[in-house]
């Protein structure tokens, strides 16, 4: 299975007129393992700042017994390294929320269980949250922790450092090249990692420069435009007018 597709994302790059990735370091990727060489153009991945209007923090706050959580969003799975996560905030005595969808069935399930077995009282599972509400919570919590294998990098960062959070990521994937020296770093398989991040990430404070850096680099208002270029070039390269 893995080598048909493996083929069939080669073809598909054999078809196009040009490539879009989101990072240097995709296009990198893609290069390399693909053998791509044909044209292309990084479209960042984009936010819309608009999600923190009209969020409420009361709730959240009441519902989690305090403010100034270690927030993880997204789905629980071992792709995100959510048990690596849950392994890492034991003994810190720091208050986790997990908020985001999880299965039930096969190995998902068992993972899901393992997450809440060695959770403890001091994880909260708070289950899927809708997306209009996620900026209340991200307003209410002072990390935003995603010690993920690979990203992408995840929207969910770049949400949470327009909210105010401290950020933690993986080094795993494009994240320095999205977050540059304003976020905590973690190994996603050295638990001491991902609990040194996030204890430092909790004793100092929001990166504002991070959050401008967001704000005005990875808006749809940037994509847009960066996609648009792409378009035009085509065009141009074939003279249609």
């Amino acid at each position: 299975m893995a080598v048909k597709k493996f083929a069939a994302l080669k073809s598909v790059l054999g078809m196009i007129d040009a490539l879009l990735p989101n990072s240097v370091a995709e296009e990198e990727l893609i290069r390399r393992l693909f053998g791509y060489a044909g044209r292309s153009r990084v479209v960042p991945n984009a936010v819309d700042e608009g999600f923190l209007e009209g969020a409420r923090t009361e709730r959240w706050a009441e519902r989690f017994g305090r403010r100034d959580f270690v927030l993880a969003t997204g789905n629980i799975s071992d792709r995100k390294n959510t048990l690596g996560l849950v392994r890492a905030m034991r003994g810190t005595g720091l208050r986790l929320v997990v908020a985001g969808p999880f299965s039930l069935k096969g190995r998902h399930g068992a993972y899901y269980e393992r997450c809440r077995r060695e959770g403890g009282a001091d994880v909260f599972f708070a289950g899927p949250v809708p997306h209009d509400e996620i900026g209340g919570l991200m307003l209410c919590a002072r990390v935003h922790a995603q010690p993920s294998w690979f990203e992408t990098p995840g929207l969910a960062s770049l949400e949470a450092a327009l909210a105010g959070c401290s950020v933690v990521v993986s080094t795993r994937g494009p994240t320095r090249e999205y977050f540059g020296d304003e976020a905590h770093y973690c190994e996603p398989d050295d638990v001491e990692s991902i609990r040194g991040a996030v204890v430092r990430a909790f004793g100092e404070p929001p990166s504002e420069k991070l959050r401008e850096r967001v704000r005005s680099g990875y808006n749809w208002r940037v994509a847009a435009g960066e996609t648009r270029k792409a378009y035009e070039d085509e065009v141009g390269r074939r003279g249609v007018v």
